[in-house]
């Protein structure tokens, strides 16, 4: 277990989330810029993402609008003009995309100016969780199987304080079908970004053989997604 703690502490990277800084533009067509992303609290499997930009020239009559591109796939929105652009938009939990402010002159020409790119963004915004056990574990004897011991959940965060963890259960289940379960209390203190929790479990003298038990923690975190894990 602790080869795939360091396995994926290698992954993860950082556990910030990144807010660009207005000194670092990617683009010397713009004056200033800002973004921010964060998940979507009105939709968990979306990412959504503020913008405000200010190009180093603006032109009389132009429209502008914000459209965020993904591979072959784009969402915009319009921009509200305030000494600058500013716009909001809510888009699929794509891994990596780009940021352009859209500017139609008078005459219909466009100018396309990136504002920012993101990458990484499933891995940075998701918890990491690996589950094993620190003593026992499933066993066989006189025709029955148990499950008992203390059972070890590691939760690295990549999101820092924005995405924790609320809730947790160790599940049993037999032939594919959940017979049992049982909560993680300790969950209820919050998660640091490096963190373990302990759970004892004692189920005995279960009908069936070895085979057919198989162990999972389900880990929610504070916008309602899951993270099932098998308990190695």
């Amino acid at each position: 277990m602790q080869q795939q703690i360091d396995t994926l502490r290698m992954q993860s990277g950082p556990s910030t989330i990144y807010y660009p800084d207005n000194t670092s533009a990617e683009n010397s067509d713009l004056a200033d810029w800002s973004e921010n992303v964060t998940v979507d609290r009105e939709n968990s499997e979306n990412l959504l993402v503020t913008v405000s930009a200010v190009p180093r020239s603006m032109l009389d009559g132009e429209t502008a609008k914000f459209v965020v591109r993904s591979g072959d796939q784009s969402w915009e929105c319009d921009a509200e003009d305030n000494n600058g652009y500013s716009g909001k938009l809510s888009v699929p939990f794509v891994d990596t995309f780009s940021v352009y402010l859209t500017l139609t002159g008078t005459s219909g020409e466009t100018r396309n100016i990136l504002v920012t790119s993101e990458y990484d963004l499933e891995q940075r915004f998701s918890l990491d969780v690996t589950a094993g056990w620190e003593s026992g574990g499933i066993s066989f004897s006189f025709g029955k199987t148990s499950v008992s011991g203390n059972l070890q959940t590691w939760i690295y965060n990549n999101g820092g304080e924005e995405i924790q963890p609320i809730s947790g259960r160790v599940l049993l289940y037999q032939n594919g079908k959940q017979i049992k379960e049982q909560k993680i209390t300790s969950l209820s203190n919050g998660c640091d970004s490096d963190s373990y929790y302990y759970t004892q479990v004692d189920w005995r003298d279960m009908e069936g053989t070895l085979s057919q038990f198989k162990v999972k923690v389900e880990i929610t975190d504070n916008f309602g997604r899951t993270y099932t894990e098998d308990v190695g």
